[in-house]
């Protein structure tokens, strides 16, 4: 099938104009004369009330129109009414049988209505009668014969979502289970993300007003409510409107929900967990699946039928491409992998399995009943918005109307697989720094002369790349267990301390150049990432993720006397608290410590005293991300949330910091990785950041596929 202009037919489409088709035709069923009795219906009504009745807003709302919302009659005259019900019964058992009842039925209204005999003259309607039919015969005649199909043809359109609405990794679309309704994030007046809603046979969205920070939402099973995730908490709020009702305090950074017909809701409590299951009514998280050796995450649940859970499952938890389709038992929460190589995996009744991979959304089929899949996978839609970095998939499906299936998406291109590593000598001076692949937390050698970043897409290892004037140098691999990140130089820069998830998990050292073989610096029981060393490198800032507290900031000191084998000495706690602070990074002097958290419900910079003084200052306003100080001790830098480079004039005012102008360094944008995307160099006089790739232009819009299920079984009888 292919998509048409508004009003527009096309080949493989449907065949009709839109505003005049009956709902069976629509939905691409076999149709029968009772077809033209509703196209007769509504031109009539039309010629009653000079008012469009299913038209309007285009081929998408006219489409949705007749599918979904019931004819309005009540500006119809009283003496056609009946007959127009009678017309337009959206189920074509219960419409009117034969074009030849219309006369019999107008006439046996007029006779039985008093009050319509008053409210027309002679021969008025019959008139209108005979000319609507003439009218409904020609416009009908041309597709008549060419709409009898046997099956239901895949109908595919898309709907604007409006400039507000927001794609990529912060992107998200959900469908009501009765096909009536989409769900999506957008950007509001206030910079931040909100959660609005479209009945699909209307034009415009409406709001969810006090959904702010809104994510990753989800339908309740009876389609009333949504599920979402916002503040380091899970809500719901009623389709309708109203107060959003807090269920429990989650941490950031979650990835999906799926809620039960039973009304339990199971989720990740962070993208580092494994699923959990809290009563929609609210309450305590359980936990439910355990994970098995060597994973990391579970995460984008679905509810099967049988009351199953279908999830993602993977190793690391940044970068999907690897990861595997599981299905966890809903009474042991004991697991099997399904599927591997994929991720975002939702089941299709009667039994068909889809995922995404490498950007396209695929299908194969799958035994319910045996867990297992039949075939070989077939590509679906290649026009997906999918992030790889999280594994979602951006698409949602729901069985409606009447079984046919409706698959929403939002359109546009997966995230790259790799990005360009540009050297910004000053802003608008540009040169390529090194080869372009899939990397992040960069950071320059102390003397600048080498460039270290974690990378890969079947798992994350630790590359050091010797620096030379034409972007193409040679490049040593420090780690090879897939799970290692951020690289963080010594002062000397002979080695690199780095972040990893093999057994034992914690802080590792290596040397920079592959020496010798890294050795545990500090073991722990969480999720551990360094950041940065103080000026004289006796003390690491780092952040460690716990599933009490969230992204809490460490210092450890470390002793370097014996620089073949660092030593650590006991981690002291520097900022926990409720909230999320992350990526600590010590000032050129080594007096302050700047961070960014979200205490105030949006991501900002802040400073504190890396020296236990009291005070707390905040440099960003309006969003920021990722601070790094400028060794010339007056500028901070830090990523706005648009991805652009932003600087912070600061003055050091007696036992504070004093904050000065704001100003964007460069308008280039920065490549989302939800991880370190930039560095400056040593000297303070340039930046290497990974440069965003080409996206689709203008706001991401919603691709909807009407009569999915029969797409399906056509493709993979």
């Amino acid at each position: 099938s292919q998509e048409a202009p508004d009003g527009v037919t096309a080949e493989g489409m449907i065949l009709g104009t839109p505003g005049y088709m009956s709902p069976e035709q629509a939905r691409g069923e076999s149709v029968v004369k009772r077809a033209d009795i509703w196209a007769f219906g509504v031109v009539l009504c039309e010629m009653v009330t000079g008012e469009r009745l299913f038209g309007g807003g285009g081929t998408a709302e006219a489409l949705a129109a007749v599918l979904t919302r019931e004819a309005n009659l009540g500006q119809v005259p009283v003496s056609v009414r009946r007959l127009l019900a009678a017309c337009l019964e959206k189920d074509p058992r219960r419409r009117l049988r034969d074009i030849g009842d219309v006369m019999l039925l107008a006439e046996t209204e007029s006779i039985a209505s008093p009050e319509a005999a008053t409210q027309r003259t002679p021969g008025r309607w019959y008139g209108l009668v005979a000319a609507a039919g003439l009218i409904a015969a020609v416009a009908l005649a041309g597709w008549w014969s060419a709409s009898r199909r046997p099956d239901r043809p895949l109908t595919r359109f898309a709907l604007d979502l409006g400039g507000n609405a927001i794609g990529g990794s912060d992107g998200g679309v959900a469908i009501s289970p009765d096909g009536r309704r989409i769900v999506f994030t957008q950007r509001g007046a206030d910079g931040q993300m909100q959660l609005a809603t479209r009945l699909l046979d209307q034009s415009q969205p409406a709001v969810l007003a006090g959904t702010s920070g809104g994510h990753q939402p989800f339908f309740s099973p009876d389609s009333q409510w949504i599920g979402y995730f916002a503040d380091r908490s899970m809500h719901k709020v009623s389709v309708q409107g109203g107060a959003p009702v807090t269920l429990a305090s989650v941490n950031d950074y979650n990835t999906g929900g799926a809620w039960d017909p039973g009304g339990n809701i199971f989720a990740p409590l962070t993208h580092s967990a494994s699923l959990s299951v809290i009563p929609a009514a609210g309450g305590t998280f359980k936990a439910f699946t355990k994970f098995a050796v060597g994973e990391q995450t579970h995460r984008w649940p679905q509810v099967l039928p049988d009351g199953d859970i279908l999830f993602t499952d993977n190793t690391i938890v940044t970068g999907m491409e690897a990861a595997s389709i599981a299905v966890a038992d809903r009474k042991s929460g004991t697991h099997q992998i399904v599927q591997r190589g994929g991720y975002a995996g939702r089941y299709v009744a009667p039994g068909y399995l889809l995922y995404v991979h490498s950007g396209v959304l695929s299908a194969v089929r799958f035994d319910l009943a045996s867990r297992k899949v039949k075939g070989s996978p077939i590509p679906l839609v290649e026009d997906l918005d999918a992030d790889n970095l999280t594994g979602n998939g951006h698409y949602e499906f729901s069985e409606a109307p009447q079984g046919g299936g409706t698959l929403v998406y939002l359109q546009g291109k997966a995230m790259p697989k790799e990005w360009n590593v540009t050297m910004l000598e000053a802003p608008g001076k540009a040169r390529r720094l090194i080869p372009p692949g899939p990397y992040y937390n960069p950071a320059f050698s102390p003397d600048g002369r080498r460039f270290a970043v974690s990378g890969g897409t079947q798992g994350i290892d630790i590359l050091v790349f010797e620096l030379d004037n034409n972007g193409s140098g040679a490049r040593t691999r420090l780690t090879s267990d897939g799970t290692s990140d951020r690289p963080v130089w010594t002062r000397d820069g002979t080695g690199i301390v780095y972040g990893s998830k093999k057994s034992p998990p914690g802080l590792w050292w290596t040397r920079a150049d592959g020496g010798a073989e890294p050795e545990l610096l500090l073991p722990a029981s969480h999720p551990v990432m360094p950041w940065s060393f103080s000026p004289d490198g006796k003390r690491l800032a780092y952040f460690e993720v716990d599933p009490q507290t969230g992204y809490d900031l460490w210092i450890l000191p470390v002793d370097f006397s014996d620089r073949a084998h660092p030593k650590a000495g006991r981690p002291e706690p520097f900022l926990r608290t409720s909230f999320h602070e992350s990526n600590p990074a010590f000032s050129p002097d080594g007096r302050w410590i700047a961070y960014f958290s979200n205490e105030s419900g949006l991501n900002e910079v802040y400073v504190r005293s890396a020296t236990g003084e009291s005070g707390k200052w905040q440099i960003s306003n309006g969003g920021g991300m990722f601070p790094v100080w400028s060794p010339n001790g007056h500028e901070l830098f830090y990523e706005s949330p648009d991805n652009r480079l932003q600087v912070a004039d600061y003055t050091v005012d007696g036992a504070g910091i004093k904050v000065g102008k704001h100003r964007q360094w460069s308008n280039l944008p920065l490549q989302n990785v939800a991880k370190g995307n930039y560095a400056i160099t040593p000297d303070g006089k340039g930046f290497a950041i990974f440069e965003a790739a080409e996206t689709a232009a203008g706001p991401p819009r919603v691709g909807v596929l009407l009569n999915f299920i029969d797409e399906l079984k056509r493709k993979l009888p």
